[in-house]
């Protein structure tokens, strides 16, 4: 097996931080023992963390965004899939941490560019004075298993709501370990959406809550399926995961699987 090599590391009192690769694939700790992210350098659209693989499913309620907001960049693995599937989309990233920004960059295929802008400061505060219309948000705002404090809110939840357009869904990566954390983190989600539905990773104790102003039935999942997995980088099919939503209206099953892809 390739060694493992440490290409950066920075002692913090809190969360420190490194940077690994192993053959083609770099991996971010944070805190050391928790990856926060992970690429391989061969397939760079394609996240190789599970729950970052699931947040690509945002494409299922909205297959064509025109706008995109990420809230905590990692390795930036997220919003560069984003970049490739939908190849339209503005995508706007906001990172607190200039030392992670500074990591994506320079380890990580993150590249910012005038169709995928790099913000650095608190995503609270971003979406609380944005003026800007989104079709995804996409909130990831862990540093290992803490959640950044300004996030966790009502008044958070209902700024993202005012900035998604009425065809638009959230996406917020929850870690499950805290069970009174998660259950109250989805309360408040379901103060501020009409509509909220979860996928749990298989792998990790990661759940995708997915956020709309509207009900989103199977039917119109299965359907944007069929409309992005072409896009999306080999080796992520999202038609697999549909039957593993929780919360979306199920409308007539026998009906919906008429259409799956082959």
């Amino acid at each position: 097996m390739t060694k493992r090599e440490v290409l950066y590391y920075l002692k913090r009192d809190m969360n420190s931080l490194m940077v690994t690769r192993r053959g083609g694939v770099v991996t971010l700790w944070c805190p050391l023992k928790t990856k926060q992210s992970e690429a391989d350098l061969d397939n760079p659209l394609l996240p190789m963390l599970e729950y970052a693989r699931n947040i690509l499913c945002v494409l299922l309620f909205v297959p064509e965004p025109q706008r995109v907001l990420v809230i905590g960049l990692g390795g930036g693995t997220i919003p560069t899939a984003l970049s490739g599937a939908a190849e339209g989309a503005v995508i706007d990233i906001v990172e607190i941490d200039a030392v992670i920004a500074a990591i994506a960059e320079n380890y990580f295929p993150f590249r910012p560019s005038p169709r995928m802008r790099l913000f650095i400061g608190d995503g609270a505060g971003f979406v609380r004075e944005s003026t800007e219309l989104y079709d995804v948000v996409i909130v990831d705002a862990y540093t290992g298993a803490q959640l950044a404090e300004s996030i966790y809110s009502e008044a958070f939840y209902a700024d993202v709501s005012r900035c998604l357009t009425d065809r638009g869904v959230a996406a917020v990566n929850i870690i499950t370990g805290n069970k009174a954390l998660f259950k109250n983190n989805l309360r408040l989600i379901h103060g501020a959406f009409a509509s909220v539905s979860t996928l749990d990773c298989q792998g990790s104790n990661n759940t995708v809550v997915f956020a709309t102003k509207k009900k989103t039935h199977r039917s119109s999942l299965a359907h944007n399926a069929g409309v992005v997995e072409p896009k999306l980088p080999t080796g992520f099919r999202p038609w697999a995961l549909i039957d593993q939503f929780r919360g979306v209206p199920l409308l007539d099953r026998a009906k919906w699987r008429l259409g799956k892809p082959q």
